[in-house]
């Protein structure tokens, strides 16, 4: 920031609002056709980090992204169902999966970070954006 705008941001109080309807949350009661699928995933891809790290870039943290497989994706479901769910071990072959993944970020971070630390985001989703938190 400009030393003026980090001035004026200085004196700058936020007012406490509330949450008249949260949209934040993928519509999942009721039936969704096509046409709203497509709607939502727009609204939400819009916003993604990818559409407005290239323009903001020089303003924001250093970024770096790992795209994940189809594979990779279905394996974190595969875990979760023999971890929680069926309250057993996670599969060898699902492990492998995770694991290889885990190796590209790992890589990624140590890349990024310089022994500095990172700031991971999984999600296009934040948890502040949630109606718990928001009650708060």
């Amino acid at each position: 920031l400009t030393s003026g705008m980090e001035a004026a941001l200085r004196g700058v109080r936020l007012k406490k609002t509330e949450i008249q309807h949260d949209t934040s949350a993928p519509v999942i009661a009721g039936q969704l056709t096509d046409e709203d699928i497509v709607v939502y995933q727009r609204q939400v891809l819009d916003a993604n980090i990818e559409l407005w790290v290239g323009p903001l870039g020089e303003h924001t943290f250093a970024t770096s992204f790992v795209p994940m497989t189809p594979i990779e994706g279905q394996a974190f479901i595969d875990g979760y169902r023999q971890l929680v769910e069926e309250k057993g071990s996670i599969s060898p072959e699902t492990q492998a999966i995770i694991s290889s993944l885990e190796a590209k970020l790992d890589f990624e971070m140590t890349k990024l970070g310089q022994g500095r630390g990172v700031f991971v985001k999984t999600s296009s989703r934040s948890a502040k954006d949630t109606p718990a938190a928001s009650q708060r």
